[in-house]
């Protein structure tokens, strides 16, 4: 009788939404390492900014002390930032949004990564004249309940905006949703 409950309620969680597995994403651009070789260069611009996001409650919460990630604008990247935020302008984009995507391990050598600080605000320095997109998170935990168990549910996710430079400008940007 146990083993049969037990069973019963798997059966029904799995069934349950938000228990399926989100489908992974396939990119169909190729990667091209030769699109990206124009970004290793040096270059006078900067790109900064912030990157915050407004909760039920009216607070504001900023990506301080998370990740932020800078990648070359490039028709494989353009395919990500559309398949991840919906537009290759970038977007939002919570934590379940949409499935994993698998990226070319060799974007690593590409991408710039670095961390906002206490205000939230991030730099991208010594660019070289082209077009780049921004991804900042800006996630928190807040406590749920589940019958007589609490637990922290994490919030927010992921904003991106693409952005352009030339001739030692620095732009300054603003990543909300």
């Amino acid at each position: 009788m146990k083993t049969a409950a037990i069973a019963l309620m798997a059966l029904t969680l799995s069934g349950c939404a938000g228990f399926e597995p989100t489908p992974p994403v396939a990119l169909t651009t190729a990667f091209d390492a030769a699109a990206f070789a124009w970004s290793t260069k040096p270059g006078g611009n900067t790109v900064t900014g912030d990157a915050l996001l407004r909760t039920r409650g009216g607070d504001v919460k900023t990506c301080a002390g998370l990740n932020v990630t800078l990648l070359p604008a490039t028709p494989y990247t353009a395919e990500y930032i559309w398949r991840r935020f919906g537009s290759e302008d970038g977007g939002y984009s919570g934590n379940v949004d949409v499935g994993p995507i698998t990226l070319a391990p060799d974007l690593d050598r590409f991408r710039r990564s670095g961390v906002c600080d206490a205000q939230g605000v991030f730099t991208f320095a010594n660019l070289p004249d082209g077009a780049y997109y921004v991804i900042a998170t800006v996630t928190w935990e807040v406590p749920e309940m589940a019958g007589y168990y609490s637990y922290m549910s994490l919030q927010g996710g992921d904003i991106a905006k693409r952005v352009e430079v030339k001739g030692g400008e620095t732009a300054k940007l603003t990543l909300t949703a």
